[in-house]
Protein backbone atom coordinates (compact mmCIF):
# COMPACT_ATOMS: atom_id res chain seq x y z
CA UNK A 1 0.00 0.00 0.00
CA UNK A 2 1.10 3.54 -0.67
CA UNK A 3 0.95 6.06 2.14
CA UNK A 4 0.18 9.62 1.11
CA UNK A 5 1.45 12.80 2.74
CA UNK A 6 -0.10 16.19 2.13
CA UNK A 7 1.29 19.50 3.50
CA UNK A 8 -0.74 22.19 5.17
CA UNK A 9 -2.99 24.07 2.75
CA UNK A 10 -6.15 26.18 2.98
CA UNK A 11 -9.11 24.28 1.56
CA UNK A 12 -11.72 26.24 -0.39
CA UNK A 13 -14.50 24.06 -1.75
CA UNK A 14 -18.11 23.73 -2.58
CA UNK A 15 -19.00 26.33 -5.22
CA UNK A 16 -22.64 25.72 -6.05
CA UNK A 17 -24.83 27.75 -8.36
CA UNK A 18 -28.18 25.97 -8.09
CA UNK A 19 -30.19 26.16 -4.87
CA UNK A 20 -33.46 24.71 -3.70
CA UNK A 21 -35.52 24.78 -0.50
CA UNK A 22 -33.51 24.98 2.71
CA UNK A 23 -33.52 22.04 5.07
CA UNK A 24 -33.47 21.65 8.80
CA UNK A 25 -35.57 20.58 11.71
CA UNK A 26 -38.74 21.74 9.90
CA UNK A 27 -38.23 19.51 6.84
CA UNK A 28 -41.20 17.36 5.83
CA UNK A 29 -41.19 13.84 7.24
CA UNK A 30 -41.80 11.19 4.58
CA UNK A 31 -44.31 8.39 5.11
CA UNK A 32 -43.05 4.83 5.05
CA UNK A 33 -44.00 4.43 1.37
CA UNK A 34 -41.44 6.00 -0.98
CA UNK A 35 -42.73 9.00 -2.93
CA UNK A 36 -43.65 8.53 -6.58
CA UNK A 37 -42.24 10.72 -9.31
CA UNK A 38 -45.75 12.09 -9.95
CA UNK A 39 -46.11 13.10 -6.29
CA UNK A 40 -42.75 14.83 -6.34
CA UNK A 41 -43.45 16.64 -9.61
CA UNK A 42 -46.81 17.88 -8.37
CA UNK A 43 -45.38 19.10 -5.08
CA UNK A 44 -47.65 16.76 -3.11
CA UNK A 45 -44.55 15.20 -1.56
CA UNK A 46 -41.16 16.70 -0.73
CA UNK A 47 -38.03 14.72 -1.57
CA UNK A 48 -36.10 14.53 1.71
CA UNK A 49 -32.36 13.98 1.26
CA UNK A 50 -30.24 13.01 4.25
CA UNK A 51 -26.57 13.57 4.92
CA UNK A 52 -24.05 14.63 7.53
CA UNK A 53 -23.81 18.39 8.13
CA UNK A 54 -20.08 18.60 7.52
CA UNK A 55 -18.68 15.63 5.66
CA UNK A 56 -15.62 16.95 3.87
CA UNK A 57 -16.29 18.26 0.38
CA UNK A 58 -19.33 15.97 -0.01
CA UNK A 59 -21.68 17.79 2.37
CA UNK A 60 -21.00 21.06 4.17
CA UNK A 61 -23.25 23.55 5.93
CA UNK A 62 -22.34 27.25 5.84
CA UNK A 63 -24.13 30.41 6.96
CA UNK A 64 -26.02 32.11 4.15
CA UNK A 65 -25.38 35.72 3.14
CA UNK A 66 -27.96 37.03 5.58
CA UNK A 67 -26.31 35.19 8.46
CA UNK A 68 -29.72 33.98 9.62
CA UNK A 69 -29.92 30.71 7.69
CA UNK A 70 -27.85 27.79 6.50
CA UNK A 71 -26.82 26.82 2.98
CA UNK A 72 -26.55 23.10 2.27
CA UNK A 73 -23.56 22.79 -0.04
CA UNK A 74 -21.15 20.06 -1.14
CA UNK A 75 -20.43 17.71 -4.02
CA UNK A 76 -23.18 15.18 -3.20
CA UNK A 77 -25.81 17.88 -2.91
CA UNK A 78 -24.71 19.54 -6.13
CA UNK A 79 -24.90 16.21 -7.97
CA UNK A 80 -28.31 15.57 -6.38
CA UNK A 81 -29.70 18.94 -7.50
CA UNK A 82 -29.17 18.22 -11.20
CA UNK A 83 -31.62 15.27 -11.60
CA UNK A 84 -34.02 17.00 -9.18
CA UNK A 85 -34.15 20.02 -11.51
CA UNK A 86 -34.28 18.04 -14.76
CA UNK A 87 -36.98 15.68 -13.46
CA UNK A 88 -39.16 18.59 -12.39
CA UNK A 89 -39.24 17.71 -8.70
CA UNK A 90 -40.90 20.68 -7.01
CA UNK A 91 -39.50 20.54 -3.50
CA UNK A 92 -36.34 19.06 -1.98
CA UNK A 93 -35.12 19.39 1.60
CA UNK A 94 -31.60 18.50 2.67
CA UNK A 95 -31.62 17.35 6.30
CA UNK A 96 -28.61 16.57 8.46
CA UNK A 97 -27.85 14.02 11.16
CA UNK A 98 -25.02 11.88 12.50
CA UNK A 99 -23.69 9.28 10.08
CA UNK A 100 -24.94 6.41 12.25
CA UNK A 101 -28.52 7.71 11.98
CA UNK A 102 -28.70 7.72 8.16
CA UNK A 103 -29.65 4.08 7.65
CA UNK A 104 -32.44 4.10 10.26
CA UNK A 105 -33.75 7.40 8.92
CA UNK A 106 -33.97 5.98 5.40
CA UNK A 107 -35.54 2.66 6.38
CA UNK A 108 -38.11 4.34 8.66
CA UNK A 109 -39.13 6.82 5.96
CA UNK A 110 -37.84 9.96 7.68
CA UNK A 111 -35.70 10.58 4.61
CA UNK A 112 -36.08 9.35 1.03
CA UNK A 113 -32.47 9.44 -0.18
CA UNK A 114 -29.01 9.20 1.36
CA UNK A 115 -26.54 11.42 -0.51
CA UNK A 116 -23.37 11.30 1.56
CA UNK A 117 -20.51 9.56 -0.30
CA UNK A 118 -22.46 6.44 0.72
CA UNK A 119 -20.71 3.22 -0.23
CA UNK A 120 -22.41 0.30 -1.96
CA UNK A 121 -21.92 -2.80 0.19
CA UNK A 122 -23.58 -6.25 0.08
CA UNK A 123 -25.00 -5.70 3.59
CA UNK A 124 -26.61 -2.40 2.61
CA UNK A 125 -27.95 -3.81 -0.67
CA UNK A 126 -30.03 -6.26 1.36
CA UNK A 127 -31.72 -3.35 3.16
CA UNK A 128 -31.92 -0.60 0.53
CA UNK A 129 -31.69 0.14 -3.19
CA UNK A 130 -28.79 1.95 -4.84
CA UNK A 131 -28.46 4.00 -8.00
CA UNK A 132 -25.55 3.46 -10.34
CA UNK A 133 -22.27 4.54 -8.71
CA UNK A 134 -21.30 8.14 -9.40
CA UNK A 135 -18.01 8.35 -7.47
CA UNK A 136 -15.17 5.85 -7.21
CA UNK A 137 -12.52 7.92 -5.46
CA UNK A 138 -11.35 6.83 -2.06
CA UNK A 139 -12.64 4.01 0.10
CA UNK A 140 -11.73 2.56 3.48
CA UNK A 141 -8.48 4.07 4.73
CA UNK A 142 -6.26 4.41 7.77
CA UNK A 143 -5.20 7.76 9.23
CA UNK A 144 -2.26 7.86 11.61
CA UNK A 145 0.57 10.03 12.87
CA UNK A 146 3.71 10.53 10.81
CA UNK A 147 7.02 9.48 12.26
CA UNK A 148 5.90 6.11 13.56
CA UNK A 149 4.67 2.85 12.11
CA UNK A 150 2.79 2.90 8.80
CA UNK A 151 -0.66 1.41 9.39
CA UNK A 152 -1.11 0.54 5.73
CA UNK A 153 -2.35 -3.04 6.22
CA UNK A 154 -4.52 -4.80 8.83
CA UNK A 155 -1.71 -6.93 10.25
CA UNK A 156 0.04 -3.81 11.53
CA UNK A 157 -3.03 -2.82 13.57
CA UNK A 158 -3.11 -6.00 15.63
CA UNK A 159 -3.60 -5.16 19.30
CA UNK A 160 -3.77 -1.42 18.61
CA UNK A 161 -6.49 1.08 19.50
CA UNK A 162 -8.58 1.60 16.36
CA UNK A 163 -11.21 4.37 16.26
CA UNK A 164 -13.94 4.25 13.62
CA UNK A 165 -17.44 5.56 12.86
CA UNK A 166 -20.25 3.69 14.61
CA UNK A 167 -22.70 1.81 12.34
CA UNK A 168 -20.41 2.32 9.35
CA UNK A 169 -18.97 -0.13 6.87
CA UNK A 170 -15.56 0.88 8.20
CA UNK A 171 -16.55 -0.38 11.66
CA UNK A 172 -17.59 -3.76 10.25
CA UNK A 173 -14.42 -3.90 8.16
CA UNK A 174 -12.32 -3.19 11.27
CA UNK A 175 -13.97 -5.94 13.31
CA UNK A 176 -13.55 -8.41 10.44
CA UNK A 177 -9.97 -7.60 9.43
CA UNK A 178 -8.48 -6.61 12.80
CA UNK A 179 -10.43 -8.78 15.27
CA UNK A 180 -7.79 -8.51 18.00
CA UNK A 181 -7.65 -4.70 17.92
CA UNK A 182 -9.38 -2.50 20.49
CA UNK A 183 -12.24 -1.12 18.35
CA UNK A 184 -13.59 2.25 19.51
CA UNK A 185 -16.80 3.26 17.72
CA UNK A 186 -17.63 6.98 17.70
CA UNK A 187 -20.48 9.02 16.22
CA UNK A 188 -18.49 11.68 14.36
CA UNK A 189 -15.28 12.31 12.46
CA UNK A 190 -14.39 15.20 14.77
CA UNK A 191 -14.42 12.83 17.77
CA UNK A 192 -12.15 10.44 15.89
CA UNK A 193 -9.71 13.22 15.05
CA UNK A 194 -9.69 14.40 18.67
CA UNK A 195 -8.81 10.90 19.87
CA UNK A 196 -5.91 10.67 17.45
CA UNK A 197 -4.60 14.09 18.45
CA UNK A 198 -4.90 13.18 22.15
CA UNK A 199 -3.13 9.85 21.46
CA UNK A 200 -6.13 7.95 22.77
CA UNK A 201 -6.23 6.03 19.49
CA UNK A 202 -3.33 4.69 17.46
CA UNK A 203 -5.08 4.71 14.10
CA UNK A 204 -8.40 5.77 12.60
CA UNK A 205 -10.31 3.63 10.08
CA UNK A 206 -12.78 5.46 7.86
CA UNK A 207 -13.31 7.22 4.52
CA UNK A 208 -10.15 8.00 2.55
CA UNK A 209 -11.66 11.21 1.21
CA UNK A 210 -12.06 12.59 4.73
CA UNK A 211 -8.63 11.44 5.81
CA UNK A 212 -6.99 13.06 2.79
CA UNK A 213 -8.40 16.38 3.96
CA UNK A 214 -7.18 15.76 7.52
CA UNK A 215 -3.70 15.13 6.14
CA UNK A 216 -4.05 18.23 4.00
CA UNK A 217 -4.80 20.35 7.05
CA UNK A 218 -2.19 18.74 9.33
CA UNK A 219 0.42 21.01 10.88
CA UNK A 220 4.17 20.72 11.08
CA UNK A 221 3.99 19.65 14.72
CA UNK A 222 1.17 17.17 14.09
CA UNK A 223 1.56 15.52 10.68
CA UNK A 224 -0.82 12.79 9.48
CA UNK A 225 -0.47 10.09 6.85
CA UNK A 226 -3.26 8.09 5.26
CA UNK A 227 -3.32 4.79 3.40
CA UNK A 228 -6.20 3.37 1.36
CA UNK A 229 -7.05 -0.14 2.55
CA UNK A 230 -10.02 -0.98 0.30
CA UNK A 231 -11.37 1.07 -2.65
CA UNK A 232 -15.14 1.65 -2.64
CA UNK A 233 -17.86 3.12 -4.90
CA UNK A 234 -20.49 5.64 -3.81
CA UNK A 235 -24.12 5.94 -4.94
CA UNK A 236 -27.45 7.38 -3.87
CA UNK A 237 -29.33 5.07 -1.49
CA UNK A 238 -33.14 4.79 -1.50
CA UNK A 239 -35.67 2.52 0.17
CA UNK A 240 -36.70 -0.73 -1.45
CA UNK A 241 -39.82 0.02 -3.45
CA UNK A 242 -38.27 3.12 -5.02
CA UNK A 243 -37.62 1.44 -8.38
CA UNK A 244 -39.18 4.30 -10.34
CA UNK A 245 -37.00 6.91 -8.65
CA UNK A 246 -33.87 4.75 -8.88
CA UNK A 247 -34.42 4.33 -12.62
CA UNK A 248 -35.02 8.07 -13.07
CA UNK A 249 -31.89 8.99 -11.12
CA UNK A 250 -29.88 6.33 -12.97
CA UNK A 251 -30.89 7.81 -16.31
CA UNK A 252 -29.91 11.33 -15.23
CA UNK A 253 -26.60 10.19 -13.72
CA UNK A 254 -25.84 8.37 -16.96
CA UNK A 255 -26.57 11.51 -18.98
CA UNK A 256 -24.40 13.58 -16.62
CA UNK A 257 -21.62 11.07 -17.12
CA UNK A 258 -21.99 11.24 -20.91
CA UNK A 259 -22.07 15.04 -21.18
CA UNK A 260 -19.20 15.52 -18.74
CA UNK A 261 -21.17 17.47 -16.12
CA UNK A 262 -20.70 14.76 -13.48
CA UNK A 263 -16.94 14.73 -13.98
CA UNK A 264 -16.92 18.53 -13.87
CA UNK A 265 -18.66 18.63 -10.48
CA UNK A 266 -16.24 16.03 -9.11
CA UNK A 267 -13.22 17.83 -10.59
CA UNK A 268 -14.39 21.16 -9.20
CA UNK A 269 -14.66 19.77 -5.71
CA UNK A 270 -11.39 17.89 -6.00
CA UNK A 271 -9.30 20.80 -7.27
CA UNK A 272 -7.52 21.44 -3.99
CA UNK A 273 -6.57 17.81 -3.42
CA UNK A 274 -5.48 17.33 -7.03
CA UNK A 275 -3.31 20.44 -6.88
CA UNK A 276 -1.23 18.96 -4.07
CA UNK A 277 1.32 16.36 -5.11
CA UNK A 278 1.25 13.29 -2.88
CA UNK A 279 4.60 11.93 -1.76
CA UNK A 280 5.23 8.24 -1.50
CA UNK A 281 6.60 7.37 1.92
CA UNK A 282 9.16 4.50 1.76
CA UNK A 283 8.04 1.39 3.57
Amino acid sequence: MQANFLPRRVVLLWLITVSFGCAGANADVSPANPPTLAELRSGERTLVVGGVANFGRFNVDVADQSGDGTERLGMDREIMRVPVQVLGIKRVDFVTMNFGELEDALLSGRIDVIANNYWITPERQQKMSFTRPYYSGGGIAALYRAGGEHFDEPAKMSGRRVATLAKSHSAGWSRQHVPDAVIIELTGLAEMDDMLRARQADVLIGPATMFAESALASRDEDLYLYSILQPMQSALALRHGSAELVAAFDQQLSLMEQDGSLAEIIRRDNRTLEAVSAQSIPE
